[in-house]
């Protein structure tokens, strides 16, 4: 990217050094400790420069490997004969940084350990936490010569003041979750996989404002390079391990151990290349230490090796894991050598739309329409299309399958369409048209009532909230009403109060809401439209605690004391949130209220009720 990336979020260090080194009584001086690429030598330059000092003032040495085993090594090697080498020389440095101190000879280490006992100069000792060094060294903060600071990695909002400031933009949450995720706060790994990713142009900036990274990463040789340094060599057991975990962590501990050795799983924890959890349900997970190495072990493994490790991996999840894992086997599945089984594949296609991941809905079911998945997948492939950004209009897949099937089949497809033509294409009067027509041609009470009842959200956003209660209460009154159905009636409803101000009589809509999500993939879809319809109506009531909670992704519902719990959350899963912004009331009226919706003077029925039907065209 051309240039130095700036140091964010190291204020509080740099005072902790500054304030070290100028110490009035004792020595004078820090140890920076911490993991490989987290920053330790940047930082202590940057303090160095802070502190004033500058040419032969500062003496700096970098302890290596080759260096460690000849005396007075590394000074050599790069001074020559230094007076660093000489405590009480006149022209000593005022400042000593020594770069990787842990590799230091024993003698170069004493040395060091003489600067700090002395006074003789202000010494900055840099270290990797967990590697061995020198007694000398140790002895620098063991006998309190010197303070010891332990250097964290970067925190996610300094992660993303860092994107900000490298990039000279604002980077959306997402990518910046992503690069955090994968990075671990180390820095360095961050620059190489931000330089990597904008060179290859998946992370770009998008209507010339927003960075977003976009697809999956792609490990540079300079990234390649340092992951494999840091891993070193695997014996043929501890890669047995790694490859799986890569493909499918996190593992549980049984698994993993019935899949591979107790040899291999123990030497990896070993070596730091993994870690094990405990869960509270006492079951310990297994996970790659570092998330660029699962990407590192992925990029070497062989894809005749990948594709049967997946197999096998899928056939032993599905036998001690349960319906819970529907979605990872599904996905190795996808690239395995078993031919999958489309029902799996549409089951998982459904539980990543109730997870509101459209992005891993969308290839599982197009999978699980190609492998004969019939109508269930043809629905959830086009309903995940509607989620998806970008200029795909699933229009005429919905008018195929409207074409065929029962009554059940004709409802699902009319109130996805319908929903798809009003919030994705803006064409209210086709969807109302969508709406008329199932509950004309189906003849099951029940399945005609969930039409009927998904019609209290396009009555709300189309500016008859009064009607929008009605036709969503008498829905939800219902006995025969399927949960994706409830879902669309209590979220009409909600909205509808939304509208009028009456925030009080949300709960018995929220309840509903609740319950359909936690039992109907389809009706989870809707859990955070539903909330954002909360938040909205919640703001407006003045209740901006219990608005907050609605937009962090939780439903709310009504405790005993009138308040408002917590009750269901929606997976973090890569998606930015959509909150409704706090307005009036009759802001709201403005945008969308009668006025705002022409057209001709026909008819709906719903529930009894006439509606005015909006002409082609209009917007509200």
């Amino acid at each position: 990217m051309g240039r130095r990336w700036p140091l964010i979020g190291r204020i509080d260090e740099l005072r902790f050094i500054a304030a070290a080194a100028r110490s009035g009584d004792g020595p004078r001086g820090v140890v920076i400790a911490g993991g490989a690429g987290v920053g330790k030598t940047r930082l202590a330059r940057e303090a160095v420069q802070a502190l004033g000092f500058s040419g032969q003032q500062v003496q700096w040495i970098t302890g290596t490997v080759t260096a460690r085993s000849i005396p007075m090594g590394a000074p050599m090697a790069q001074v020559g004969n230094s007076p660093f080498a000489e405590v009480d020389h006149p022209s000593a440095p005022a400042i000593a940084v020594v770069d990787d101190a842990h590799l230091l000879d024993h003698v170069t280490a004493s040395m060091v350990h003489q600067l700090a006992l002395r006074d003789a100069a202000i010494v900055v000792a840099i270290v990797r936490s967990g590697e061995p060094a020198p007694d000398a060294i140790t002895a620098l903060w063991k006998d309190g010569l010197l303070d010891r600071l332990e250097l964290q990695t970067l925190s996610e909002p300094a992660t993303a003041d860092l994107l900000q400031a490298v990039l000279d933009g604002p980077v959306d949450t997402i990518s910046v979750r992503r690069f955090w995720e994968l990075a671990r706060g180390i820095a360095l790994f961050l620059r190489l996989l931000v330089e990597g990713e904008r060179a290859a142009n998946r992370l770009r900036r998008q209507g010339g404002s927003v960075w977003i990274w976009a697809g999956s990463p792609v490990l540079t040789p300079s990234v390649s390079e340092l992951v494999a340094d840091r891993m070193g060599a695997q014996p043929g057991a501890v890669r047995d391990v790694l490859d799986l975990i890569a493909l499918a962590e996190p593992l549980p501990a049984s698994l993993l151990r019935d899949l591979s050795s107790v040899d291999g799983i123990e030497e990896a924890e070993r070596l730091g290349l993994i870690r094990a959890e405990q869960r509270s349900d006492g079951d310990v997970q297994i996970r790659s230490a570092h998330p660029l190495y699962s990407e590192a072990q992925r990029a070497a493994m062989g894809s005749v090796r990948a594709k049967r490790l997946r197999g096998i991996l899928a056939a032993a999840l599905s036998t001690n894991c349960g319906e819970g894992e529907q979605v990872r086997i599904a996905v190795l599945l996808l690239e395995s050598d078993p031919a999958p089984d489309p029902k799996v594949l549409t089951a998982a296609a459904q539980q990543s739309l109730a997870r509101q991941d459209p992005l891993l809905a969308q290839p599982l079911a197009r999978a699980a329409v190609a492998a004969g998945g019939g109508f269930d997948a043809q629905l959830v492939l086009a309903y995940s299309q509607t989620l998806m950004p970008g200029p795909v209009n699933p229009d005429h897949a919905f008018r195929q399958l409207a074409d065929s099937g029962d009554d059940a089949q004709h409802a699902r497809v009319a109130r996805l369409r319908a929903g798809n033509l009003l919030f994705t294409l803006q064409r209210p009067g086709e969807a109302l048209d969508v709406l008329a027509d199932a509950v004309g041609r189906i003849d099951d009470d029940g399945e005609r009532a969930g039409v009927r009842a998904t019609g209290a959200v396009f009555l709300a956003f189309l500016g008859q909230p009064a009607t929008a209660v009605q036709v969503g209460r008498t829905g939800l009154a219902g006995q025969d009403l399927d949960d994706h159905a409830a879902m669309m009636a209590a979220w009409g409803l909600v909205a509808g109060l939304g509208h009028l101000g009456r925030a009080e009589e949300i709960w018995e809509a929220a309840d509903r809401a609740t319950i359909a999500a936690g039992r109907s993939p389809e009706a989870a879809a809707l859990a955070m439209p539903v909330a954002n319809g909360l938040t909205y109506t919640l703001a407006i009531a003045g209740r901006i605690g219990d608005a907050q909670n609605a937009a962090r992704g939780s439903a709310p519902r009504r405790g005993k004391s009138g308040r408002v719990d917590v009750e269901h959350r929606h997976r973090e899963s890569g998606h930015r949130r959509v909150v409704f912004r706090s307005r009036t009331p009759g802001d709201h009226v403005a945008a969308a209220g009668p006025g705002a919706v022409r057209g001709r003077p026909e008819r709906l029925a719903v529930h009894g009720v006439a509606v005015a039907r909006p002409g082609a065209g209009t917007c509200w």
